[in-house]
This record gives structure tokens, C-alpha cells and sequence, in this order.
């Protein structure tokens, strides 16, 4: 429960502040009211070091301090950025600086690669501060966290990977897809070659299913979760994209293939979708956020409809959104709908 709760304070700002960008006039100063009201809490839990700025993940244990884009500081910093790029506050920039700073100090111990739970989503959080700030001292790091994730993937059969897992969450299609972003950056080839490569290893570790593709998050865990966090959905989504920058038509079809398996063995009925949570003993289980629901599932339909204009996919989007209609929440508390806040696996 400590990642759920940093996450009800971190990431569900980030979805005020996304809800206040689209919302009318009256709506937009209720929405930031509470993104400021939650800020204060934010504030209060605040950890000075010489280092910079930190936020335990659990406010009562600063242990629990940690650097993850899933419930440490990156997250965090990304809030504040994003609250100043709403208010104009320079006092909110000046603690997204001092959060980066703490991550800046701490890149030595990093070793994982992964985008929530890793480098790369470090590595997010400090360009982000970059173009905010100016500060070329968040440039820098930014490229050594891409320069360390380049340096540390390793040959595996057809393309390459990093330690074998392949999922959004820690793996290969997350960090893959901070290789495109920093490809962006920096107008860096080589980083797109790289995500390629990543994807060419991806495709082929599919496994046949339902007529399409399905894919574990690595060959050790004995689960298969398929929606977006762990498993074919979030895998899928990086195909696309990767799609969408290479416009090689192999990883096209092999997102198809993964939400074609999506589909086969997706409930239906009622006009929605929703995807189980595991095989072989969570087949009864539905999820219904962004980790192992139609929240995050669903992303992959819209990601598909947008690179091939195929209507189809936006139909699939929409059933999503009906299997969460349909359920009953937040009134009913279903096993698949966590009492809690965060974007992972709560009602943001």
C-alpha cells in the first residue's frame, strides 16, 4: 500500500491538473483549488537534505524515500512542474528543481533501466525539469541517464534487452518508449535504433494466441497478466508507437496480433470490454484501472486508432469506457475497484 498512497498524492494531482486543462471556466479554478489544496499536503511531507527535496512514498517512514516515476520523487517533480506550468508560480518550479536535484545525487545507485520503477523515468523527470527551468545542470543528467540505459543493453536473439522483462511497468517496452521520447530530445537516430532493436527482441518473444500474439512480462513469473502495466496491452502500445516513428510494418502487425489476443478472450457482453486480470488463476478477476483494466487497455485501442485510422479501434475505446459505466463504481466496490485515489489501480 505504500506506492497507492504516494500515488494519491502525486499522481492524482497530476490528474486534477490534466481534468483543470480541458475543463470549462468555473470548473478550471475547482480543479486547481484542489491541486493546491493537495500541494499543501504534498508540501508538508517534504524531506530537506543536502541533497535537495524529497518525498517519502509513505509520509510517516522516510525510508520509504525512493526514486521510482511510480511513487518516489520523479512523480513528484513532474506535479510541481506541472502546477507552475499552471499558476506561473515560481515557488512551485523552485521545488520541482529541488526534487531534481535530490534525483541528480542519487543517480549513481541506480540500476534498473525501467520507466516507472527505474532510469528511464528518472531520466523523464529531469528533462522535463530542463525545459522548465533552463538549468543545464538537468540536461546533463538527463543524458547520462540515456547514455547509462544505452550502455547497459545487452544482445538477446534477434534485437536486445535489458534484464528480461518486457512489460511497461519495468521493462523493455518502458524504457523503449523513453528511448523514442529522448530520440525526440535530442533529434538522436541512434535512440530510435535502439528502441527498434528493443522492439525487434519484443516481437519476437510473442507467443501465439486467440490468432493473435500474447506476451508475459518475462518467462520466470508464473502469471500472465495481459492488460496494459504488465503484460500484451502495454507492449502492444509500444509496437504502435514504434510504428508510428519507424513506419515498419512489422511492428504494426504485431500490435494488431497483441489486441486481436485482447480480444479473444476480452468480456463483452453488455457492449463493453473488459480484459481478466491473470492466468491461469485470475480469469474471474476484473481490474478497472489504468494497471490491469479497461483504463489502461484501453490506451492501446486509441494508440491503434490513431496510426491506422481505423475506426474499429475507437469503438473498442468506447466499450472500455462502458465496461467502467456499467460496473457500479465508485458507488459499488467491486474486487476489481481498489478504495484508494492513485492513477495505478484507484479512481484517478
Amino acid at each position: 500500500m505504500k506506492r497507492h498512497k504516494q500515488i494519491s498524492g502525486g499522481a492524482l494531482l497530476f490528474f486534477c491538473l490534466a481534468v483543470f486543462a480541458r475543463a470549462g471556466i468555473e470548473d478550471k479554478g475547482r480543479y486547481l483549488q484542489a491541486a493546491l489544496k493537495a500541494e499543501k499536503w504534498i508540501a508538508g511531507t517534504a524531506i530537506t537534505s543536502p541533497d535537495g527535496l524529497a518525498w517519502p512514498a509513505e509520509p510517516q517512514d522516510p525510508k520509504s524515500i525512493n526514486a521510482t516515476l511510480y511513487a518516489g520523487n520523479p512523480g513528484v517533480v513532474l506535479f510541481y512542474l506541472e502546477l507552475y506550468a499552471s499558476t506561473g508560480d515560481k515557488d512551485h518550479l523552485r521545488k520541482a528543481c529541488a526534487g531534481a536535484d535530490f534525483l541528480i545525487a542519487g543517480l549513481p545507485a541506480q540500476k534498473t533501466m525501467g520507466l516507472y520503477e527505474g532510469l528511464a523515468g528518472i531520466g523523464f523527470a529531469l528533462e522535463e525539469t530542463y525545459k522548465a527551468s533552463g538549468e543545464e545542470k538537468y540536461r546533463r543528467a538527463f543524458l547520462q541517464c540515456v547514455d547509462t540505459i544505452r550502455q547497459s543493453a545487452r544482445q538477446a536473439g534477434r534485437g536486445l534487452e535489458w534484464d528480461g522483462t518486457t512489460d511497461i511497468i519495468s521493462g523493455a517496452a518502458g524504457t523503449s518508449l523513453f528511448l523514442l521520447y529522448a530520440s525526440s530530445e535530442l533529434s538522436d537516430k541512434t535512440l530510435l535504433d535502439l528502441a527498434s532493436k528493443a522492439g525487434d527482441r519484443l516481437v519476437e518473444l510473442g507467443k501465439p494466441e486467440g490468432g493473435g500474439l500474447k506476451w508475459a512480462m518475462d518467462e520466470k513469473f508464473p502469471r500472465l497478466m495481459p492488460n496494459f502495466s504488465h503484460g500484451t496491452a502495454g507492449i502492444a502500445y509500444f509496437l504502435a508507437t514504434l510504428y508510428e516513428r519507424t513506419n515498419k510494418k512489422g511492428y504494426l502487425d504485431a500490435a494488431l496480433a497483441g489486441a486481436k489476443y485482447l480480444l479473444s478472450i476480452a468480456k463483452t457482453e453488455g457492449d463493453a470490454c473488459l480484459v481478466f486480470h491473470n492466468e491461469p488463476d485470475g480469469k474471474d478477476l476484473y481490474y478497472l484501472g489504468w494497471c490491469h483494466g479497461p483504463v489502461g487497455t484501453a490506451r492501446l485501442f486509441q494508440r491503434l486508432f490513431k496510426v491506422t485510422k481505423d475506426g474499429a479501434w475507437l469503438d473498442w475505446v468506447k466499450r472500455s469506457a462502458n465496461g467502467l459505466l456499467e460496473s457500479g463504481i465508485p458507488e459499488k466496490q467491486t474486487p476489481g475497484f481498489w478504495n484508494n485515489a492513485g492513477i495505478c489501480c484507484g479512481l484517478a
